[in-house]
């Protein structure tokens, strides 16, 4: 937002709220009534021109937020790698023994098929106050034609492979006994990068392990490299082109090659380098038992994304609900052949939809090597607070999709919406009961105790819903703050009329219902609007509790069998 639009906004909603709060109530009658008639039209307008003011500071809070999401979210200044680091690791690469062929194909397997070494993965997640704790377990089986006769000892695992400029948080790697595992730091991590694109290379254009390759394979490899190292530049794209040479990956993609053997060769070098030129690996030290089996778990923080695109979303927020919508991306699951997602519910909340979606070119792909097409299946209940997915064989996503998850939780009965009724209710008869005395008419009862009743509503239905939220990630309903904060809206509102009737007495005559027409028994126009709009809100929750009674009701009462 530009210093001219700050300065006029300012201005205008400062005017605005300054005419409506200052001035004399008007002495002129207006549209021929008395005085009063007059100082409603005042008043009207004044609630005009405050609206307006609302109106245009929410305007300018908005574009204030969006200056201030760009200042937070601006990135730093990136202090790119430099290029002659790429020569570095390129001389390293033809050097050094401490990194074995075996360890090499490992490492290379598990960037671009990493479903032919995870055989399963359960994937578990718990929701805590804004964030999400993800637990994984990872049973990895290493194919036995890569171990050979000299099995190495150590291997290095790709845990996981995130778009560069991403971080994890609070990540944590264990082994089968939970002891912690170690990682590769980012240069350690480019050096068995740099010797596997070696090895790659070194199999379809020269003789292994030795640094002199071909002219056009050693300039290949080197802009290769060179893309690999760079760090993800500022913008939105997932990518971290150098920008000198913005695809790398693309020299080796223009190497000549003579067979069949050298093609293939080719492609998974140029497959290798754009993948970790767009992405970084987390590598970590695995010890597998003489089978090539083994077990690892990491732990992580994970921050699920708000959806605020539909005012609806930005009310829930306002009022101070939280998502009772958890969508999980399904990421993990084209990595390994079985595959377990859970979802450990939190306490007061029950599963009531589970649904897939994001992935419906995907389902009809075969991933490679796999003896059928994709075979999912989700827990057929609903009712409990955990939800369980299961995927076998799951191909790599179509382009242009993203597999998802979502699951919509319930609060279990009674939960808030009881408490929201109950104070609707309250309202409710409190406003009917005094709206069908001051129809009647009669003699000042000489006391303000009817307004102190009448706004008794309101202050319960601070207490009732506002008192002390637990700030869980999945709590609260968007029906129970929303009609808690008409009841006290409402409960105010009556207690105003009944003061303003009480004041006025008979300086005001009041209009009256057509004759032979109450509501619920007032004949008074305002009493009855009041009681029609505390009807229509009372009757709102309360159905919106039967129907969820109901429906748990009818979900806990199912076969226990998963059919």
């Amino acid at each position: 937002m530009g210093r001219t639009t700050r300065i006029l906004l300012s201005g205008t909603v400062l005017c605005l709220f300054g005419v409506a709060t200052f001035g004399h109530p008007p002495r002129m009658p207006v549209f021929g009534h008395d005085r009063f008639w007059s100082l409603v039209a005042d008043t009207g307008a004044r609630l005009v021109l405050l609206a307006s003011g609302i109106l245009l500071s929410i305007r300018y809070a908005r574009l204030a937020r969006a200056d201030n999401v760009r200042t937070t979210h601006q990135n730093s200044v990136v202090q790119q790698v430099p290029v002659r680091r790429a020569r570095e690791l390129q001389i390293m690469a033809g050097s050094t023994k401490s990194i074995g062929a075996a360890q090499a194909k490992l490492f290379l397997l598990g960037v671009l098929n990493p479903a032919d070494i995870r055989q399963r993965i359960v994937e578990t997640y718990e929701p805590d106050h804004r964030t999400l704790r993800q637990r994984v377990s990872i049973d990895a089986q290493i194919p036995r034609h890569f171990l050979g006769r000299q099995q190495a000892d150590v291997f290095y695992f790709p845990l996981l492979i995130p778009i560069k400029g991403n971080l994890l948080d609070n990540l944590d790697v264990y082994g089968a006994d939970g002891a912690s595992l170690p990682q590769l730091s980012y240069r350690e991590y480019l050096q068995v990068a740099a010797r596997t694109l070696r090895d790659i290379l070194a199999s379809g254009f020269g003789p292994p392990h030795s640094f002199p390759l071909s002219d056009d394979a050693l300039h290949a490899e080197y802009r290769a490299l060179v893309g690999m190292i760079q760090r993800r530049l500022p913008g939105p794209a997932p990518t971290a082109p150098d920008p000198a040479d913005p695809a790398g990956w693309e020299g080796i993609e223009e190497l000549a090659a003579t067979d069949a053997d050298q093609r293939s060769q080719r492609d998974i070098a140029a497959a290798f380098a754009r993948k970790l030129t767009s992405h970084y690996a987390i590598v970590v030290l695995v010890r597998p038992d003489r089978t090539g089996r083994f077990v690892i778990r990491y732990e992580q923080t994970l921050i699920p994304d708000m959806d605020l695109s539909r005012k609806r979303d930005m009310l829930t927020l306002a009022l101070g609900t939280r998502p009772i919508k958890l969508t999980i991306d399904l990421g993990n699951a084209s990595t390994c052949q079985s595959y377990h997602l859970r979802v450990a519910g939190t306490d007061g909340l029950y599963l009531g939809r589970q649904e897939l979606s994001g992935c419906e070119a995907t389902l009809r792909r075969t991933a490679p090597g796999a003896p059928t097409r994709p075979h999912i299946r989700f827990r057929k209940r609903l009712g409990q607070p955990h939800a369980h997915f299961y995927a076998r064989f799951f191909p790599v996503p179509a382009p242009g999709e993203s597999p998802l998850v979502r699951f919509s939780y319930y609060e279990v009965p009674p939960g808030s919406v009881v408490r929201a009724a109950v104070s609707v209710v309250a309202c409710l008869l409190l406003v009917w009961t005094v709206g069908i005395i001051e129809s009647v008419g009669g003699p000042d009862p000489g006391t303000d105790a009817p307004a102190f009743l009448l706004a008794f509503p309101a202050v319960a239905a601070a207490w009732l819903g506002f008192e002390s939220p637990s700030r869980r990630l999945l709590e609260g309903t968007m029906a129970s703050r929303a009609s808690l904060a008409g009841t006290t809206f409402l409960s105010i509102a009556a207690s105003a009329l009944f003061m303003a009737h009480k004041a006025l007495g008979d300086k005001v005559v009041w209009s009256d219902l057509p004759r032979h027409f109450t509501v619920l028994g007032a004949t008074d126009m305002s009493w009855a609007v009041l009681i029609l709009l505390a009807l229509v809100n009372a009757s709102a929750v309360c159905y919106c509790y039967v129907n969820r009674l109901f429906l748990f009701t009818r979900l806990a009462a199912r076969n226990q069998r998963d059919r």
